[in-house]
Parts: C-alpha cells; structure tokens; sequence
C-alpha cells in the first residue's frame, strides 16, 4: 500500500488548524490555498491539461494523508477534486478549458452537489433542481433553472462552482449543470451549523430562475454519466476512512501496545484488514471494473468505514484515562466515529470529540443497540448502578417506527428508541446512511 507523505509547509498548517477547521470558519478561506500550494489538486490529472499526470488513485492517497490530519480539511479535497473529474469526464471541453487552470491553482472551488444525484441514480431520490426551456430560445438547450441544493461542501465565498443534476420538466433526459457563484439567482445560505466540519465551508443554495446555456452543461445525459464517474467519486471517498484508520492505528500502536499488550493482536489484524481492502480498491479503480460492477465498490466503501470505526476504539481503548482529557498534549485523533454521508469529524492532536468519549460510555453503562433482519429492536439502557436502570428519562420515545421504499424493499420494521437529552442517534445504512452512493442498501444498525 502506499502512503503519501505530506510537504512540511501543509503538514504544519493542518496540525495548527485542525481543531479550528472543526470548531470554526476562521481558516475556511485558507485551506483551499494551502492545499493547491503544496500542488494536491493537479495530481491525477493529465499533464497536458496542466495537471502533474499520474491516476485518480494518486487523488485517493492525498486525500487519505490529509485526513490523517483533519477530516474536515480531507472532506474539502475531495469535494473538490471530484469536480475536476467531473470536468476531466466531460465532453464539453470549452466548460473545462474556462474553469480547470482556476480550480487547480485553488484560486475557485470546486463543489460537488452530486448526493442527491447519487441516489436519484438507483431510484431512491428525486432530484431537487429543476430545469424549464427558454421559450423562443435559438437554442433547446437553454434553460431556465429553479430549486435548491440543501447541502454542498467547498462553497468558498470567495469564488466556488458548484455541480448539479438536473430534472427536465419537459420530460427529457436529466441532466448535470455547472453553477457558478455569482450566477445571478443563485443565492448561498450561511454555514451550516454543524456540530464539526465548520471551516469547510458548507451551506446550503437556493436556485431561483438561474438561466444556464449549453457552455454550461456538464454532461447532457445524467445517468449514463453518472455511472462512469461514481467510480471515482466513492473511491476517493474512501481516503476519509483510510486516513482515519491509519493515523488512529497509528497512535494506538504508539501509545497502547507496551501498556496494553491485549490490544496487540486485534491492532495487527486491523492494520492487514485496511491493507488488503486498500489494494482491492487500488487495484478496482485502475482497471476500471467498478463501472460495470459498482456493488463491490460499495461493499469495500462500507467496509472501510467500520475499520475506521474499529480504529477509533482501538485508539481510545489504548489511551484508556487520557481518552477523557480534553487538555492537550492529546496523542491521539480526537475523532466521531459517526460514519453518516461518509463524513466524520476528526482531527489529529486536537481534544476529543464528544461522540468519540461516548464509545467508552457506551460500554460502561451496556448501552447497546440490537436489530433483527427487516426488524430493528429498541434501544435499551443498563446504568451502571444495576441492570435496567433507566439513565434518566428520554426527551424523545418513539415506537414501532417502520419505513420502507417504493419498490417494497424494507428498511426497518417495527422501530423503538428512546433518545436522552443531548444525545446523538443515527441510524447507518449499509452504505452509511445519506452517504450519497446509491447503493440502495439499508439496515439498522
């Protein structure tokens, strides 16, 4: 496997940064920078199109060296660098000749909207912008654009365009446009307010009558070209995981291996799990079998999710006291191990994230979750003072919650759950709840 290593000068400024790229916006507008100045963007791109050459899998290295660092600074990248192979994987070569030089020198972000388009591809979304032709228009392929996009990364204020899928009223083909930030009616919410993730610049676009020509249309037909680049799109994806687990296997071998022998055997086994899934997806997105065959692809995704999960317990476990400290030196990542849309906020050097102290809360107290196939069962609590206890009374109780798609295919069935104050639950899908894959796949968890 191998492993890319950072320059120094982007390597100093993610250690300095990562806690305030996860708890505020004041290096939102330096990251971008930064990243294009150690050259991330131009690798994996064709020399001849002022990139350094190479493959997206040099793309899939960086990203996973960044987020080593910062899963906030990681998640901008590849964001980022998924549009510039939306553009590498389109046709209109004037669309990619006007934006490519500005979005590899980081002088405008790149931002993909493509989740909603993701799941639109197997059927479960609709899609949310809408497109009408320009009445008396010289040209059918001039549209008048109205809807929103309720959440895209690497909206740089500065300067950012944006991809979008778009549904034809008229009945044709959906198709895939490219937003530019000062479009008029295309307007950007402020920062969403997230619990981390907060210097990536995410937020929120409403599309209120945008008239977009044919110079800016990605690709004509969505679909067949959604397939093609969904490849790319999930497998530099998987850096966010892979980072993870590297740097939390990393510390726990470090810092838990002499202390807590135990924990030896289960931290090799994660560290051979990673490398062979790595290779698997390495060696998928060089030849090219994920576009006929995506189902492996969203196996390998989901798989690596739970050995970065599996990571962060590992790590936490090896540190156990220090895990609850929250003044630095902290050698380990502070991280969430929340895998929802693939995204989790972590950083390294940084104090712990509340969810990840959870973890050993959860096994302290037996809280646990148990689900059945097509029967997800309640949460329950064990208190530390003894067996069925209640932890306190729960701001939320629902009961026998079922949901299931068009087509019949069952998500959960029969749901219960209590949701104490202050607290997070998720329910993860087998491709990780919302990650934007369209596998289609769901179970409770």
């Amino acid at each position: 496997m191998i492993t890319m290593t950072l320059p120094d000068t982007l390597s100093r400024f993610l250690t300095d940064n990562a806690l305030s790229l996860d708890t505020d916006s004041s290096q939102a507008a330096a990251l971008l920078p930064a990243l294009a100045a150690s050259g991330l963007p131009r690798r994996g791109v064709p020399v001849a199109l002022g990139g350094d050459g190479g493959h997206t899998t040099d793309a899939l290295d960086d990203i996973s060296a960044v987020a080593e660092y910062s899963l906030a600074a990681a998640f901008v990248l590849w964001g980022h660098r998924a549009f510039i192979e939306y553009l590498l994987q389109s046709t209109n070569e004037g669309l990619r000749e006007r934006w490519l030089p500005a979005l590899l020198d980081g002088n405008t972000a790149g931002a993909t909207g493509l989740s909603n388009a993701m799941k639109f591809l197997s059927g479960i979304e609709s899609l949310q912008v809408q497109a009408t032709t320009v009445a008396n228009s010289a040209r059918p392929e001039h549209f008048v654009l109205d809807g929103q996009v309720p959440w895209a990364t690497n909206l740089r204020r500065q300067s950012f365009i944006v991809a979008a899928a778009v549904e034809r009223r008229d009945g044709g083909s959906p198709f895939i446009a490219a937003l530019p930030f000062d479009r008029a009616g295309l307007q950007r919410s402020d920062d969403l307010d997230l619990i981390a993730l907060r210097g990536t610049n995410t937020a929120a676009l409403r599309v209120t009558r945008v008239h977009l020509p044919r110079e800016d249309i990605v690709a004509l037909d969505a679909s067949s070209w959604l397939s093609r680049v969904r490849p790319t799109f999930l497998g530099m994806q998987c850096g966010l995981s892979i980072g993870v687990s590297r740097a939390s296997l990393a510390a726990a071998q470090q810092h838990g291996a002499a202390a807590r022998p135990v924990l030896g055997e289960p931290i090799e086994r994660s560290c051979t799990d990673r490398a062979k899934a790595v290779e698997t997806l390495r060696t998928g997105l060089q030849d090219g079998r994920y576009v006929s065959q995506p189902a492996p692809l969203f196996e390998l995704r989901t798989q690596l999710a739970h050995l970065a999960l599996q990571a962060v317990q590992l790590e936490l476990q090896s540190c156990g006291g220090r895990a609850y400290h929250r003044e630095p030196p902290r050698p380990t990542s502070g991280l969430c191990p929340a895998l929802a849309r693939g995204r989790f906020p972590a950083h390294r050097h940084a104090q712990p994230h509340p969810t990840a102290r959870r973890i050993q809360q959860t096994r302290r107290t037996g809280r646990r979750m148990s689900a059945a196939p097509g029967r997800s069962q309640a949460i329950s609590h064990r208190s530390p003072q003894g067996e069925g206890t209640p932890v306190s009374a729960p701001v939320l109780r629902a009961r026998d919650l079922a949901f299931a798609y068009a087509d019949g295919t069952t998500v959960f069935n029969a749901l219960s759950l209590d949701i104490q104050a202050r607290e997070i639950v998720c329910l993860l899908g087998g491709s990780g709840c919302g990650c934007g894959c369209g596998c289609g796949k769901s179970t409770a968890t």
